[in-house]
């Protein structure tokens, strides 16, 4: 009797997580298609609710232990005057710029990845000499690059997940799935991303 009862939880807790697992591959593919608006759309198709939470409050965790800026760094409430001031000028919405420095870099103008992506918004030396960045690692030259970039990423996919994936993974990804790559790390930067940007755009509102 144990056994029948421990067997038909395990049962329905299956038919729940592939009836998710179908909701969200089914929202994906709509997104892709443009059945669905991605800009008004909660951006929930990219993870499992209790995933994507278990993904920030891993990524809070990791934030909290992450090494503080440097001494002679700008101050983080100057940073994100200076990411307002580019978005303005370049007519891109400061809290999705805002969001990708907080993601890429955690707002530190000295970071430098192991790929040799650099900066507050971590461009790599052949994408900053593209959009005319001559000194990588000054942060205001770095924003402008990065807004830049970002801005050309919406206006090619007018969508802000794909934009945001192509941001991650590279165009070249985005147009080979037709959409947000189904790369963990793509998805789980889009989700954490988009995490921000509502923190920011719920700041603004108030």
């Amino acid at each position: 009797m144990v056994f029948s009862i421990g067997l038909q939880s395990a049962t329905e807790r299956m038919r729940q997580i592939q009836s998710k697992l179908e909701t969200i591959d089914t929202k994906s593919q709509a997104m892709s298609s443009g059945r669905i608006d991605p800009e008004s759309y909660s951006f929930d198709f990219i993870l499992d609710e209790s995933v994507q939470q278990q993904s920030l409050k891993q990524q809070a965790v990791q934030e909290a232990k992450a090494a503080p800026l440097p001494a002679n760094a700008p101050p983080k409430s100057s940073i994100e005057n200076m990411i307002e001031a580019h978005a303005e000028k370049i007519g891109i919405n400061p809290s999705l710029v805002k969001a990708v420095a907080r993601a890429e870099s955690g707002f530190n103008p000295k970071a430098v990845s192991p790929a040799g992506a650099k900066g507050l918004m971590q461009l790599m030396p052949s994408t900053a000499r593209e959009l005319g960045v001559r000194s990588i690692m000054d942060p205001s030259e770095n924003v402008r690059g990065g807004a830049e970039y970002l801005k050309k990423l919406l206006n090619k996919y007018h969508s802000i997940p794909h934009a945001l994936a192509a941001y991650n993974a590279g165009p070249g990804a985005v147009d080979r799935f037709g959409g947000v790559p189904p790369y963990r790390e793509t998805r789980n930067y889009v989700a954490k991303v988009t995490h921000y940007f509502n923190q920011y755009e719920q700041q603004r509102a108030e």
